[in-house]
């Protein structure tokens, strides 16, 4: 078999591993009331996923410490339409640690070996 054709293979049995499932949106708009402004957003993939924490770092802002979380999610290969900035909730997890976690959308890997869309965010909650 041809590389390419173990990568294609690849990419039809990777959705089928991922575990996990997420809801990404991206912000739309807002809406004001009085002087409050609430971004809208509208979905742009709801589906299975891989989340998987994978680099943390501390840093100092002013006299708090901070940590920097970094999360890959893997979507299906095809997927499609993702941008940096949109926001993914995690829906559910195998162990339900990163349930309900919203991350922030900072680089979506590409190559030309990829089986899977592998985006890295950053999770910008505190706890």
């Amino acid at each position: 078999m041809s590389l390419q054709g173990i990568i294609a293979q690849a990419q039809t049995r990777w959705p089928s591993m991922l575990i996990d499932s997420c809801v990404i949106a991206r912000v739309t708009g807002e809406t004001i009331v009085g002087t409050v402004r609430t971004p809208t957003y509208t979905t742009v993939y709801t589906g299975v996923c891989s989340a998987r924490a994978y680099q943390a770092s501390d840093a100092i802002a002013g006299d708090r410490q901070l940590e920097f979380r970094a999360i890959r999610v893997r979507l299906p290969h095809g997927t499609t339409g993702i941008k940096v900035d949109d926001r993914v909730t995690i829906t559910s997890t195998h162990d339900g640690a990163l349930d309900g976690k919203v991350l922030v959308v900072r680089n979506i890997r590409t190559d030309s070996y990829n089986t899977v869309r592998v985006l890295e965010c950053e999770d910008t909650q505190d706890g």
